[in-house]
């Protein structure tokens, strides 16, 4: 069979050259590109990727840190035009969840919680309208909040994204309950969060399913693609591929995982190296009545250190979720060039403006929010951080504190710091420096007193002759250590700085990239770092997902070459 090129397929010209970068500032080259604004239109592309062998890299609003999203020659295929809400429906647990399309962006679910409105929901039956009237009676949220307003749910999927929430909600993936994902086969999968992932220890790979009414009705799939070395013995050429059902030979400590492990979590941050997500029902939750963000700010970084030290020194004695503090959901720190760059990218980014500034000898912040019951419940837990600051060696006038129509501007000032390092970055290189690098760490260092770790960072980063911002999540001492630098000897010695912190992180039994993913910025480094038998049970499930290899190559751990 001879296909046409699809009605959206057009080839990658000026207006296109945005989407050949990400956040990262990694660039990519593509010879065509497509917009679809269907499902239909999405299958259409993947089987004209698929019999072209053109490879095809999936993106959404590009906002990710490892250039997951940039293409290494191919096609290049964005999903935010298929942004609706599909349906509301029923959770197991009888609460709301709602399907929706993967470029519909984080800070439009939040506007449609917000004001309890789904006037285009895909579907509209005499079920839907009962569920809606339900929903306009609740006050809703969606729990993880891993990212910027302008990430799509669809790529927090795909990273199984990890924001200042996570300590107490976990990431993207805790709240979705199922997803939809389009195979290179061009069959479609349905993956839920009670399927396990293995059966009598042997990986079983989710199987098609037939579609649902208004959905086009995928064909079956080149033979080829069935008889791959890798693929599990089928009997019959042709059979379509929902024979990945069958079990594998892949083992649940090959691959890292635990025996009862979800089938979710291996699709949930393989950064489209396994499909593309066509939907995700997400898990709703009843949102706390009142809503509180406090940040306090410190004329010495050791005095941060002590507070963040006694706000989880409080946590690990009452328990989670119990005493003073449990409303406390999140708890960032930044250090005094963190805030620098804040300030300077304010002068030139207008939607910065309003943001008000640190007070003046401020060398460290510490960002927190409260989700509370009640007002009494909150008062508590902010005179609790209050008297902590106090002991801590901090003044309580240097405080912010606003409440929830404000809040967004204490987000927004988290969320600016890699933003500043990314304009840091650009500038650099429009003034001639070719050469300049952004290197950044994203591990967790369980098992270490925050200011012990803290203090770490600061002696190997002058070890190494370099400087950089510190700023992240203090549970678990997931810090990112950002650092800018130009010339090769510079970047060479930043690049191995991070990699030997990483490879520390393993040995504290810590975890690499949860919040960013590897993507292609550091699936080098992860190849070097992971387990030689993880490595290759992660290529064997790559391939018998992806036979030709042709789903966002580069990708990593489950991506191609690197």
């Amino acid at each position: 069979m001879s296909l046409n090129p699809p009605k959206c397929l057009k080839p990658l010209d000026d207006s296109r050259l945005s989407w050949l970068t990400d956040e990262s500032r990694l660039g990519g080259r593509a010879e065509t590109c497509s917009l679809p604004a269907n499902l239909e239109a999405c299958a259409e592309i993947v089987d004209w990727c698929r019999e072209s062998g053109s490879p095809l890299t999936v993106q959404g609003a590009r906002t990710g840190l490892c250039g997951a999203a940039v293409p290494k020659g191919g096609h290049v295929m964005s999903l935010v035009a298929m942004n609706r809400p599909i349906a509301l429906c029923r959770s197991h647990n009888g609460l709301l969840s709602l399907e929706v399309r993967p470029g519909m962006t984080l800070a439009e679910l939040s506007a449609a919680l917000a004001s309890r409105r789904l006037d285009n929901l895909e579907e509209s039956d005499r079920y839907q309208k009962e569920l809606k009237a339900e929903f306009r009676r609740l006050k809703l949220f969606w729990p993880p909040d891993p990212g910027e307003g302008s990430a799509t749910i669809g790529g927090l999927a795909a990273t199984n994204a990890r924001g200042p929430n996570a300590w107490r909600m976990g990431s993207a993936g805790d709240h979705i309950a199922s997803i939809r994902l389009l195979g290179i086969d061009g069959r479609l999968r349905h993956v839920n969060n009670r399927q396990l992932a293995f059966d009598n220890g042997r990986l079983r790979l989710p199987k098609a399913i037939l579609p649902r009414k208004g959905e086009p009705s995928f064909g079956p799939v080149d033979p080829a693609l069935l008889n791959h070395p890798d693929h599990p013995e089928l009997p019959g050429a042709g059979r379509e591929y929902s024979t990945l059902s069958e079990l594998t030979r892949i083992s649940p400590a090959a691959l890292g995982m635990s025996p009862d492990a979800r089938a979710m979590g291996l699709v949930l941050g393989s950064q489209g190296a396994l499909g593309i997500i066509t939907s995700l029902t997400l898990t709703l939750a009843l949102r706390p009545q009142e809503n509180l963000g406090l940040a306090f700010f410190f004329k010495a970084e050791e005095a941060a250190a002590r507070f963040i030290e006694a706000i989880l020194a409080v946590d690990s004695e009452d328990g989670p979720w119990k005493g003073d503090l449990a409303s406390l959901t999140s708890l960032d720190f930044l250090d005094e060039a963190s805030m620098a760059l804040v300030s300077g990218l304010k002068k030139t980014a207008a939607r910065l403006s309003s943001a008000p500034s640190p007070p003046s000898g401020s060398k460290a912040a510490v960002l927190t929010e409260i989700l509370a019951r009640s007002s009494e419940e909150a008062d508590r837990a902010a005179e609790r951080l209050m008297s902590l600051c106090l002991d801590s060696g901090g003044d309580p006038d240097d405080t912010w504190a606003v409440a929830e129509s404000d809040i967004e501007r204490l987000k927004m000032f988290r969320h600016a710091v890699p933003e500043a390092l990314g304009a840091n970055l650009d500038q650099l290189r429009a003034r001639g420096a070719s050469d300049a690098a952004r290197l950044g760490l994203d591990a967790t260092f369980p098992g270490t007193r925050f200011g012990e770790f803290l203090s770490r960072l600061r002696k190997e980063l002058s070890r190494a002759g370099l400087s950089g911002a510190i700023f992240g999540h203090a549970p678990q001492n997931h810090l990112h250590l950002s650092i800018v630098e130009t010339g090769k000897a510079k970047t060479e010695a930043a690049r191995s700085l991070i990699e030997d912190l990483s490879r520390q992180a393993i040995a504290f039994g810590g975890k690499l990239f949860p919040e960013h993913g590897a993507g292609k910025t550091k699936a080098a480094m992860w190849e070097r770092l992971e387990r030689p038998d993880k490595v290759r049970a992660l290529r064997k499930v790559k391939s018998l997902m992806d036979p030709l290899g042709l789903l966002n190559p580069g990708n990593w751990p489950l991506g191609g070459d690197s």
